[in-house]
């Protein structure tokens, strides 16, 4: 079956092309990529453009209005893609975020047989959901259930983006893709390196996050030069040219 990859992107138009290269290297099966454009303004609308247009990659654009967290905005684009360009598809779909890069061989079909959705479990309280910065689904095994991925709160519990996944859990086949939280790669120290927000890995340790990439932390500044860009630089030329 077929597998639809989206990566959503905001500012980091230095990290698709990699994120690109990884996915390409390392995705087993039939795919197609699609890259989906979060903005309110068009600083980097154009640049993610003419990287998709070189890639051959299909580019999809949503302008959401100010004054939301980012939460908020993470969860209404991620609603508004699967509404509009996922939804009824005879597919299997990866949802990523920008700062997600494929770094082991990774057959979505085989790992998803039996199985109807996955992604990291999240717990609050009684209520369980996805995390939303990677998720997989089966579209039609999903199609006929009234689910979204805005932040909530259900049963006095607050949940993050990704929380309307709730809806979902207990009613189909869920399958958990674990994280790991690694301390150095090739003698660096990644604690130094992380800026407040660490490395992961998720998809047993397939997937590599360098969480927070965009900044939104500190207004969404992008530092392309800094310590974290500099060593995801460098594990990724391990995987990609070691």
């Amino acid at each position: 079956m077929r597998t639809e990859i989206f990566c959503f992107v905001y500012n980091r138009t230095d990290l698709l092309p990699r994120q690109l290269e990884c996915f390409r290297r390392y995705f087993k099966g039939e795919y197609n990529l699609n890259v989906v454009c979060d903005y309110r303004d068009d600083r980097y609308v154009n640049t993610f453009a003419d990287i998709c247009e070189k890639e051959g990659v299909n580019f999809y654009k949503r302008k959401s209005e100010p004054g939301y967290g980012p939460s908020e905005y993470a969860g209404q684009t991620l609603t508004w893609a699967y509404e509009t360009i996922m939804k009824g598809q005879d597919a299997l779909a990866l949802l990523v975020d920008n700062d997600m890069f494929l770094i082991e061989d990774f057959n979505m079909e085989e790992y998803m047989e039996g199985y109807d959705f996955a992604g990291l479990h999240q717990q609050r309280g009684d209520i369980e959901h996805i995390h939303a910065g990677i998720m997989l689904f089966n579209l039609k095994a999903v199609e006929d259930y009234n689910f979204h991925f805005h932040p909530c709160t259900i049963n006095g519990q607050m949940l993050d983006s990704g929380g309307g996944t709730y809806e979902l859990m207990n009613k189909l086949k869920f399958r958990n893709t674990n994280i790991e939280y690694p301390e150095e790669f090739n003698g660096i120290d990644l604690k130094e390196v992380d800026e407040g927000y660490g490395f992961e890995l998720h998809l047993d340790q397939k997937v590599l996050h360098a969480r927070n990439s965009t900044g939104w932390h500190r207004g969404y500044e992008v530092i392309p030069r800094s310590k974290k860009t500099k060593t995801i630089n460098t594990i990724l030329d391990e995987f990609l040219n070691g």
